[in-house]
């Protein structure tokens, strides 16, 4: 008998590590960058191990300079690239975002299977989501770089590959509603690392000019800011962190920002709904040596669960293949206290 207390709190501490380390695993809190230069290909591959299957590998690259449009004429980016097909939604090689920022960034230059996929931010008066997007299809299902060049001015907007024009808009801003930008230029992922690009990128080029094709004005033109990554070499103004690192991070978001369409969220639903019940049962039954009352216990219980998962979740936002969320703090604090119901006779061995 005077091993119990003992054999009791060894099984809560190992129930309790358990959960910690299904929660953190695989403890990938600061990997290497995924950014390598390929000499076969003449670019530099990002998320090559994130293709490979390493599911908590992310690479990109920043510019170092806050980039300011609101004096340009117009606005023109000119990339090199060659993508594959990947089947986890957007990869996104470009975003311009704001540090400081809220919300969506004021551009999202992406692909989605072989498509090119873009999304320029918008008022939530004006477009129900909140950003309005084009595409086109088909720009990554060859074997070649192609160049892409997205241009726009007011409210036009140009799409070339391969210098013939694919897509023309002239209710399309490119940098948000009004090309006014303040901010900063991810390459190769997206600024909170949870849309890694697949692929190579050869160049990326910013200039402060409308682009025409065939015009000699623009052909004459310097860039404001352009990256040549035909090198291994880190071009100038170019940050390249040897440990990925995320200039955004999303910690705990909100119950309203799950997107419940995923098939990944609706099974994280029932493993978060589930997945504190054993610990919940020896919280409880710690909880019932020391508090006679039912409600007690409860309470007990459901402020041990709520603090377990707090910390696993606040430790998941420092985890770019981790989906830190306030409703999952709430399932799994529901879910231990769901094993206060469990009958006592049940685990009589605690």
């Amino acid at each position: 008998m005077g091993l119990q207390p003992t054999f009791r709190r060894s099984v809560l501490l190992l129930l309790v590590a358990v959960t910690l380390c299904f929660g953190w695993w695989p403890f990938a809190f600061s990997p290497d960058n995924d950014v390598a230069y390929r000499p076969e290909a003449g670019a530099w591959s990002f998320n090559g191990q994130y293709e490979a299957g390493k599911a908590s590998a992310r690479g990109v690259a920043y510019a170092e300079s806050v980039l300011d449009t609101r004096a340009w004429s117009g606005v023109t980016i000119r990339i090199l690239l060659r993508g594959r097909p990947n089947g986890s939604g957007l990869g996104v090689f470009l975003e311009f975002f704001e540090e400081e920022g809220e919300g969506l960034p004021a551009l999202l230059v992406s692909q989605w299977q072989d498509h090119l996929a873009m999304r320029s931010r918008r008022d939530k008066a004006q477009v129900k989501r909140g950003y309005s997007e084009i595409g086109y299809r088909e720009l990554f299902s060859g074997t070649d770089f192609v160049e892409l060049v997205l241009s726009s001015e007011g409210q036009k907007t140009h799409v070339y590959v391969d210098g013939q024009i694919v897509e023309s808009r002239s209710n399309f801003s490119l940098l948000g509603p009004d090309n006014k930008f303040v901010g900063r230029l991810a390459i190769g992922n997206n600024a909170d690392g949870t849309r890694p690009f697949t692929g190579e990128i050869r160049s990326v080029a910013l200039y402060d000019a409308f682009y025409r094709a065939k015009s000699s004005a623009f052909a004459r033109a310097k860039p404001v800011m352009v990256f040549d990554l035909s090198g291994a070499t880190v071009p100038e103004g170019l940050l390249l962190p040897e440990r990925f690192e995320p200039a955004k991070r999303k910690v705990l978001n909100a119950v309203n920002a799950v997107n419940l369409d995923k098939p990944s969220y609706r099974s994280d639903i029932i493993v978060n709904s589930l997945g504190f019940i054993p610990v919940g049962i020896c919280f409880a039954a710690a909880a019932r040596r020391r508090l006679k009352s039912f409600v007690g216990v409860l309470v007990a219980v459901g402020a041990a669960s709520f603090c377990l998962s707090l910390s696993i979740e606040w430790m998941q936002g420092f985890m770019v293949h981790r989906d830190s969320s306030q409703l999952d703090v709430l399932l799994n604090t529901l879910s231990g206290c769901v094993a206060v119901m469990v009958p006592k006779r049940w685990i009589l061995f605690l």
